[in-house]
């Protein structure tokens, strides 16, 4: 691959980064992932496990963004 294609396809990684709202996404978790320390996190089940898997989601979508900038 020539150094325009990796340009190219740098640019549009970032491009979808953009789109997807990664920064966003980022500091969104960060938030979530510290109300789980808070004292009394498991006094509502329910909402904490709604949150852990609002969590774990978004470590997906971060983790196959990082996946596809590594490629």
């Amino acid at each position: 691959m020539d150094r325009e294609t990796l340009h190219t396809i740098k640019e549009q990684i970032e491009s979808l980064k953009g789109y997807l709202n990664y920064n966003n996404l980022l500091a969104t978790l960060q938030k979530a992932e510290a109300q789980t320390l808070a004292p009394g996190f498991w006094d509502n089940t329910p909402q904490a496990q709604q949150l852990l898997t609002s969590i774990k989601n978004k470590k997906k979508h971060l983790h196959d963004i990082n996946d596809l900038e590594a490629l």
